[in-house]
This record gives C-alpha cells, structure tokens and sequence, in this order.
C-alpha cells in the first residue's frame, strides 16, 4: 500500500538531517574535486617547463634599458684581420654585414656633430671613390674591390672613434691627460677649443697634430686665433690661404709651416 501511495505521490517524502541535501543534489566528490586540482597543477607545471627548456630570446639593442653594444671588428671577421685568410663569399659576407654597421655609425656621429677625427678621414676615403657611404653591393664588386672595401671598413670599425660611447672616452681621458700637464680649464671649455682651432683650414696649414699640440698651450693658443682671422680675410677677400698666412707671419711661401713654427717656437 505505502508503494502504490508513493508513486501516486500521496507519502511525503522522509525529511533529511539538517545541512544534508538530496542525492541527486550533492556537490562532486571530494575525490574528484582532487584529481581536478591535481590535473591542473601537472598542466602548469609541464607549461612551466617547456617555458624553461626554450631558449631565451634575444633582446634588441638599444632602448630603456638596452644600451646599444657596438661589435668589434672580429665579429664581423673572425679569422682575423688578414684579408687573405678569406674566400670571395667569406669577403662578400664580411663586406655586406660590417657595410650597415659602418653606415649606421656614419649616420650617429653626423648627427652628433661629431665629424673630425676618423668620421673626416672615413668620408675622405669614400669621397675618392665618389660616394659617402660604405658599399654592401658585393655580387658587382670585383675581388680587388671587395678587398679595398673590406680594407676601409676595418680601418673604421677598429677605431674606438667610431662610435658616440668611444668618443666621449676619447674626449675624458685627453682631458685628464692636459690636466696633469697644466691645462686648467673644464672639460667643456676643451671641447670648444677643439671646435675653434681643428678646422680644415689649420690642420692643412699646420698639421693635425701641430694644431692639436698648440691649443693646448697658453702661448698657442693667440697664435692659432691671429692665424685663424688671418685665414678668414683671405677667404672674404678671396686671397689664397699661403699668402694670406706668408703677409701676417711675415715669412715665404716656401716650407710655410716649419717656418712659421721655428719663427715663434723654436722649431
């Protein structure tokens, strides 16, 4: 009787301790809440170790953080620096990679200002071949070419100048050196000395390292400023640079710079 009032739905179903829920009701097992936690903690650690078997990428140069790290020359040559160590692919390799970084340098120190020293006599070497960058079109070069062109691009990739960071070293430890030979002005007051008197003008009349020797010194100095104005007439009047230099220093033509340097410096 009690089984046919049930399933006519006449007996209330038995009430249930307080808290308990029905069957059909209850939360999954605590065993399979478990093995859920579990699958998930396998999954994060086989992620977590594919992450660190990969190798890291490499980051780009330059930047927050990424200071710019130029190469030297033995990366992009690594047998050394004789020429007739390498095959013509070797070359033609060597010349098309160290060709962009050359130019990119090229680029950094004209917008720097900084256009003396070997940015002036890289220009001059390209200037002769009738062009102001480096080539990287290797396939229309002939070996002899690739050769001249590898030659000039180690001469500039070598030089410690070529790049903004080895300048400012550069200027740091002239600066320190005429320090302790005297010079008491500041660093930047050097600078400007040698933006006044390292012109092109002077160092073909003197010598670069004449030029260089005597804005050092206090006596230099006027004698490289009265030939310096006496240069900037010749150039109004349209007078050479040689006689303009002969009247002010009263000398010859001939062997002008010895004998301007003798006349005021002993020699």
């Amino acid at each position: 009787m009690k089984k046919i009032k049930n399933q006519l739905g006449l007996v209330k179903p038995d009430k249930l301790p307080a808290g308990a829920t029905a069957k059909s009701e209850q939360k999954p097992s605590t065993r399979k809440a478990s093995n859920k936690k579990q699958a998930k903690q396998r999954k994060a650690a086989k992620l977590k170790e594919k992450k660190a078997s990969k190798p890291p990428k490499k980051r780009k140069q330059g930047g927050k953080g990424r200071p710019f790290q130029p190469k030297p020359w033995e990366a992009y040559a690594p047998k050394g620096p004789n020429v007739t160590s390498y095959t013509r692919e070797e070359l033609e390799q060597i010349v098309r990679r160290a060709s962009g970084a050359a130019n990119r340098r090229l680029k950094r120190l004209e917008e720097a200002g900084e256009t003396k020293g070997i940015y002036k006599r890289a220009l001059g070497m390209l200037e002769t071949q009738g062009r102001t960058k480096f080539s990287g079109a290797v396939k229309s070069m002939t070996r002899t070419e690739l050769v001249a062109e590898y030659l000039r691009l180690r001469d500039f990739l070598s030089s410690k100048t070529s790049t903004m960071q080895g300048i400012k070293d550069w200027k740091r430890n002239v600066y320190e050196s005429l320090k302790e030979r005297g010079f008491t002005g500041s660093q930047e007051e050097l600078s400007e000395l040698f933006d006044k008197y390292m012109t092109k003008e002077l160092e073909a009349a003197f010598g670069s390292d004449v030029v260089y020797t005597l804005l050092q010194t206090d006596n230099g100095r006027p004698f490289l400023q009265r030939a310096k104005d006496a240069i900037d007439r010749a150039k109004q009047t349209g007078e050479s640079q040689t006689t303009a230099l002969s009247r002010e220093f009263n000398i010859t033509t001939e062997e002008q710079a010895a004998q301007i340097l003798a006349k005021y410096f002993g020699g």
